[in-house]
């Protein structure tokens, strides 16, 4: 899920008219630093969103799958 994130974000920047990759793009033209680190924080924060929310779905839909059953183990 996140290097779905990045390839779209990439793509925008490359060659896209909207998105957030292209207003990464336009803020860093502009000097508009500020907002380029709001797009990058916005940009971080989905990508922690889509992940948890891909991990839950796992823990949800496979429970007796092999990567669920190690990370609920506990630590020894």
């Amino acid at each position: 899920m996140v290097l779905a994130i990045i390839g779209a974000v990439v793509g925008e920047y490359l060659g896209g008219s909207q998105g957030l990759g292209h207003l990464a793009v336009a803020t860093l033209n502009s000097y508009e630093i500020d907002s380029m680190f709001g797009v990058i924080t916005l940009l971080t924060v989905l990508g922690f969103l889509l992940y948890l929310t891909i991990v839950s779905a796992r823990r949800l839909i496979i429970p007796w799958h092999e990567s669920v059953l190690i990370e609920s183990q506990p630590a020894s």
